[in-house]
């Protein structure tokens, strides 16, 4: 499970009309005016990529091999050009910009927060652990004045904190009941609102100065599904002001607006396209109050492509190019592929008892004492064979 290829696509906001696609060990570079999106550099990473991020023109990789590679890249048929890499403790689950201090949020899968300084690439030591917690990060974000960070994680909560201070905890976010897979800071909120996605199938706002959850609705309510089946929120994004654009497992991207953090139901507009939604980013597109939307989709063979989607604000009017782009060179996904976020690992076993867990804990700390004597083993005898 560890080792299931992801999918990704962020825009790189300091380059109008530019973004990343990337898929198993594949990131593409791609130039896009209007609704026509072009290749313009690829790279092949060493190993499957776990996460992907883009800060005033470098690219940040995070691979299985616990690595951070650092790229410039140009288009116009350039290259990625690698800058320098990095070695980290543990597999990097999600990137974020802040601003303020122009350096990169690096959040990783042990639960750890770190931050590291654009200007400070080439020295790998200086990541700076910033806060943790007890379960894997699955996404961060900062406010639009970086004043705080909202992250989340996989045991149900998010996390308030102030920055730079980070040693203080604004408040904790409780209600959700499975995994918060994404956050976003709504744009034009006085008040800094939160609006987060989890696999309960749920959309919830939040004040992150107190904490207080300011609405629920369900995406089961807005997409109904049969049975008890689950609808994970996967990716959420602020598009417009107190407006989100999100998508769940399916094959539709949906706008909502949320005033003062109230989910308005009867605002949703959603678009279908023509596969399997894995992700996308937003960018505006010159337009007054007009984003464009580039979703990475798969069709049934399990290929990836990109498709197009506009949105216009004061109409409240989303549309969609009538056809998938092909995303080659990104390679076809394996059968029976996870999604981008990995949905169906991220579930908590309601089977799986407390006998359970610490059995494997204890399983786990084992290893790590035999790995460490074992370590200490072989300095040992080094030392002996060269006195």
């Amino acid at each position: 499970k560890g080792h299931t290829p992801i999918m990704s696509c962020v825009s790189c906001d300091d380059r109008s009309g530019a973004w990343l696609a990337a898929a198993g060990n594949q990131v593409v570079y791609l130039q896009c005016t209007g609704s026509t999106c072009t290749a313009q550099a690829t790279l092949a990473a060493p190993c499957n990529i776990t996460a992907v991020g883009y800060a005033k023109g470098k690219c940040f990789v995070a691979t299985e091999a616990k690595k951070i590679h650092v790229y410039t890249v140009s288009g116009d048929g350039g290259a990625f050009n690698e800058v320098t890499d990095i070695t980290v403790d543990k597999k990097i689950s999600s990137f974020s910009f802040l601003e303020a201090t122009q350096s990169v949020l690096i959040a990783d899968k042990s639960g750890d927060l770190y931050s590291l300084a654009l200007d400070q690439v080439n020295n790998g030591n200086e990541l700076k652990l910033l806060l943790g917690h007890i379960s894997m990060l699955l996404d961060v974000k900062s406010s639009p004045d970086s004043t705080y960070i909202a992250t989340c994680d996989r045991d149900m909560k998010i996390r308030f904190t102030k920055y730079p201070e980070t040693f203080c905890i604004q408040s904790f976010g409780l209600g959700h009941t499975e995994f918060v897979s994404t956050c976003a800071f709504l744009k034009g909120s006085e008040q800094g609102i939160v609006v987060t996605g989890s696999g309960d199938g749920t959309l919830r706002s939040w004040d992150p100065m107190t904490g207080k959850c300011l609405d629920t609705i369900g995406a089961d309510v807005l997409f109904p599904v049969p049975g008890d089946a689950k609808t994970p929120v996967k990716f959420i994004e602020a598009v417009a002001e107190e407006t989100i654009v999100f998508c769940t497992d399916s094959n539709t991207i949906s706008v909502i607006a949320c005033p003062g953090g109230v989910f308005d139901a009867t605002s949703v507009v959603s678009s279908e396209v023509d596969g399997f939604v894995e992700c996308f980013c937003t960018q505006p597109n010159g337009e007054p109050e007009t984003s464009s939307i580039w979703a990475l989709v798969r069709d049934g063979e399990d290929t990836l492509g990109w498709q197009h989607m506009s949105f216009n604000a004061s109409a409240r009017r989303l549309s969609s190019s009538t056809a998938i782009t092909s995303a080659a060179p990104l390679p076809p996904l394996p059968a029976k592929s996870m999604t981008c976020r990995k949905c169906d690992t991220l579930y908590h076993d309601a089977e799986e008892g407390a006998a359970v867990y610490f059995e494997r804990k204890e399983e786990r700390m084992r290893s790590q004492t035999e790995a460490k004597a074992a370590k200490a083993q072989k300095a040992k005898k080094a030392k002996k064979a060269s006195a």
